[in-house]
């Protein structure tokens, strides 16, 4: 959810192989508003992203989760990022003041709300699809056939006082956006 617009993605079969879980398909959904967020040209460098999955939202302020996937995904968001010095800070917002809660389950809002479409990372066109795409026979020849490569933690873009002084201005001036992934 970017303001009252909306998108979504649905798991293809076979989504939770390789040590990817439901924090992995979590992270993917941040992964996707922050392209989606970045594609929209607002202006801005810094954005407020709230998420009701506490692995996420803590997992990015550290800059590291347990599950290996996940850290893979982290890494793309940051360079992505970085490539357009911006900064994304995450907010923790519970399931129920979630206005992306509904769409996650497979209720989504009118599709006159729909926002433009992104590209789906190469690396993800295994793994997921637009919610509303064709289904699609996942071939295995489409799955890399080296393992990843797993990348270093990614360095800190903020000191821990530049990061807490941003916060506060996001906090009174900032722009709000929720995620979601459906997992149905």
């Amino acid at each position: 959810m970017i303001g009252q617009q909306w998108r979504a993605w649905r798991l293809l079969p076979n989504w939770n192989t390789d040590g990817r879980d439901i924090g992995w398909a979590e992270v993917i959904g941040f992964e996707l508003l922050t392209l989606s967020i970045l594609s929209s040209n607002t202006g801005s460098t810094h954005y407020k992203v709230y998420r009701d999955n506490k692995g996420v939202v803590e997992g990015w302020w550290k800059g590291r989760s347990r599950n290996k996937q996940t850290n893979l995904v982290f890494h793309r968001i940051h360079t992505v990022l970085g490539t357009q010095s911006s900064y994304v800070h995450t907010r923790y917002v519970p399931s129920s003041d979630n206005p992306a809660d509904d769409p996650s389950r497979g209720v989504y809002p009118d599709t006159a709300l729909l926002l433009p479409n992104i590209p789906i990372p190469a690396e993800l066109h295994h793994l997921i699809a637009d919610f509303n795409s064709e289904p699609l026979s996942i071939d295995s020849d489409t799955r890399q056939s080296h393992p990843p490569v797993i990348p270093a933690k990614p360095r800190c873009l903020l000191s821990e006082n530049k990061h807490a002084t941003l916060n506060a201005e996001l906090d009174h001036h900032g722009e709000e956006f929720f995620s979601c992934l459906s997992h149905r």
